[in-house]
């Protein structure tokens, strides 16, 4: 009898036998006088030769074929049996040929445990070696920079190595919040490995979580400070301090367009007045980068153009860098040209006459790498509140925004929606306990939460938000002793129960027609009746099987099976391992679908009437096992 799966390759030939079948020779002897009469009938005879195997190398559960060319090379038509051997093992097929007739005699052979396999057809010979199944795991996710500007981009990378032993292909997914966003199929050699990375850009600002297999992290998209928009009315008062201590009004007074760029125009008066050079000043700010184009003051008219070779000034957030060439232009026609490297250092809170402002400090350089000007951009205040010129030493300030005073309260943080998923996990099941953060407060600021389960903090995350804005945060744990525990974030409750270890159990056990394709795909035999040599494929699914967790984030698992056999008569005509699947697993979700298939064939002859099959699984884990049992026919 063979249990055995089917699955096919390459091929090598060697080796030739040759049986003969001893004729019949009949011997007339005629007594009269000295004559004796001898007649020799046809005879067969059967040579068999070149045995190849489709692969000298498989894959546990994989199928390896032998073939043979079996040859009538007598001179009558015959039947020849071709027995191959195998560990112990005789599998049989009958051929009957013509005289001078050739014929291939294949038989496919499916083993399940590791090891070096000999087998004989005859005097032929030939070894194929079973080796671990390809399997991935995909370890070492690396997301960078985990803050960015809108459409910057992030790179997200992670190690995978195939730890079987022969070569496979792996599908590597990238999903972004829970959606798929990329793909990268993967062919590794066994126990090869190698780096997959992907490229992420998102427009939006906010946090997003990165998937790839049971591996997580997140990166931030900054509020970038996109290209403000004026709206006519809108007015500051800056304070110069220096000897005079000016005050500076701009207030937008339309929109224009100067030289084909669209612009806004500003009015602008200073106190105490300067007859002469300030009187109805303009300016044409452009509307794309926020800068003046053109300064009319008085009889003075200054003129300014801009270059970006590097990056556009919008958007800002923190680590842009971008170089802007000035022009100036003076009344007398005499042109001023220079170059400046700007970088946005940081994000913070700056405090001013008109209030407590989050800002960009945005420092500019000139060619010598010396600073030249700091200044504190607020997107709040649509203009700088805060700009030192460190040559001359001049501090503008200010003083009167619009946008309307704000009180220096400081960022305020708010938890709210704590949700704890599944609320009744098994033992060492992960749970994700996801909150709502929303910064209540006037300017921007960081939080620390601390994640505490019954107590104790498990888990801590930073949150840095702009005033109103919200983020979504998340963490990770599990528990395996049975109970109830209470988890606490910022003063936001929830709980969650672990019941027992998950029932290990052999489930949904099918006689099917042919080989099942996957977890729960297959065709189940009509009224589970065979012919005496079909083959009997056998499905069953496994639930419940304990899992360890690795330091990788793979999740390991070991479940064995053995099958017996019990003719119509009671008597067992197999009882053997079948499976013996030790691995690890990406993906828990993938254990919650596991099936195997195994195949029966009966031996020439087989009893007609009702077999029972009984498999007898064990979680090698869990140190648990599990009998399911069902019954065939054959006709």
């Amino acid at each position: 009898m063979e249990t055995v799966i089917e699955k096919a390759s390459n091929q090598r030939r060697k080796g030739i036998s040759t049986i003969t079948l001893i004729a019949i020779i009949v011997v007339a002897v005629v007594s009269v006088g000295v004559f004796a009469y001898v007649y020799a009938r046809p005879q067969p005879k059967f040579q068999v030769e070149d045995l190849s195997l489709s692969s000298d190398k498989i894959s546990k559960g994989d199928t390896v074929t032998a073939q043979v060319e079996v040859t009538n090379t007598g001179d009558a038509r015959g039947t020849h049996t071709v027995k191959l051997e195998i560990e112990g093992e005789t599998l049989e097929k009958e051929v009957t040929l013509n005289a001078g007739e050739s014929r291939t005699v294949s038989f496919d052979i499916e083993k399940q445990e590791k090891g070096t396999y000999n087998l004989n057809i005859e005097d032929l010979s030939e070894t194929f070696e079973v080796l671990e199944p390809a399997e991935f795991e995909v370890s070492d996710l690396t997301v960078n920079p985990d803050e960015v500007g809108p459409g910057e981009s992030v790179n997200v990378s992670i190690n995978l190595r195939n730890v079987g032993e022969v070569e496979g292909t792996h599908t590597v997914k990238l999903k972004v919040d829970g959606t798929v966003e990329n793909t990268k199929i993967i062919s590794l050699a066994g126990e090869e490995s190698t780096n997959v990375s992907f490229t992420v850009r998102k427009e939006t600002s906010g946090s997003f979580t990165v998937e790839i297999g049971d591996l997580s992290d997140s990166f931030k998209v900054k509020e970038s400070g996109k290209v403000p928009t004026f709206q006519v009315g809108d007015h500051w008062t800056i304070k110069l301090s220096d000897e005079n201590n000016y005050e500076f009004s701009y207030e937008i007074t339309g929109k224009d367009e100067l030289d084909n760029r669209a612009c806004y125009v500003a009015n602008i008066s200073i106190e105490p007045p300067l007859k002469g050079l300030v009187e109805n000043a303009r300016a044409w700010i452009s509307r794309r980068t926020m800068l003046p184009l053109r300064m009319q003051m008085g009889i003075f008219t200054f003129t300014y153009s801009y270059k970006y070779p590097d990056e556009n000034r919008w958007p800002l957030f923190v680590g842009k860098e971008y170089t802007v060439i000035r022009t100036e232009r003076r009344p007398s026609g005499e042109k001023e040209k220079k170059a400046f490297t700007v970088s946005v250092e940081k994000r913070e809170n700056v405090a001013v006459p008109a209030g407590t402002f989050s800002a960009f400090k945005v420092v500019e350089r000139n060619e010598n790498g010396n600073r030249v000007e700091t200044r504190w951009y607020s997107k709040r205040a649509k203009m700088n509140v805060k700009t030192i010129d460190h040559e001359s030493g001049e501090v503008q300030e200010l003083l009167t925004s619009s946008t309307g005073e704000v009180k220096a309260e400081g960022a305020k943080f708010e938890v709210s929606n704590l949700e704890i998923s599944p609320k009744k996990p098994q033992s060492e099941e992960p749970i994700t306990i996801t909150l709502s953060a929303t910064n209540i407060g006037d300017v921007w600021g960081t939080r620390k939460l601390n994640l505490k389960i019954d107590g104790e903090v498990e888990k801590t995350k930073y949150v840095s938000l702009e005033a109103g804005e919200s983020t979504s945060v998340l963490f990770k744990a599990k528990r395996s002793r049975p109970k109830t525990y209470s988890v606490e974030v910022d003063g936001v409750s929830g709980s969650f129960e672990v019941g027992g270890a998950k029932e290990f159990k052999l489930q949904n056990f099918v006689f099917a027609s042919q080989k099942p394709e996957g977890y729960m795909d297959y065709t189940e035999q009509p009224d589970a009746t065979y012919s005496a040599d079909d083959k009997i494929w056998i499905y069953v699914n496994v639930k419940g099987a304990k899992y360890n967790e690795n330091p990788d984030g793979t999740k390991e698992a070991w479940v064995a099976a053995s099958l017996k056999v019990e003719d119509p008569n009671g008597d067992v005509i197999v009882d053997q391992e079948v499976i013996n699947d030790h691995r690890n697993w990406s993906e828990e979700k993938e254990m919650s679908k596991l099936f195997y298939s195994v195949y029966v064939t009966l031996p020439s002859g087989a009893a007609t009437g009702e077999y029972t099959v009984t498999l007898t699984g064990t979680d090698k884990l869990a140190n648990k096992t599990d009998t399911i049992s069902s019954n065939f026919t054959v006709e």
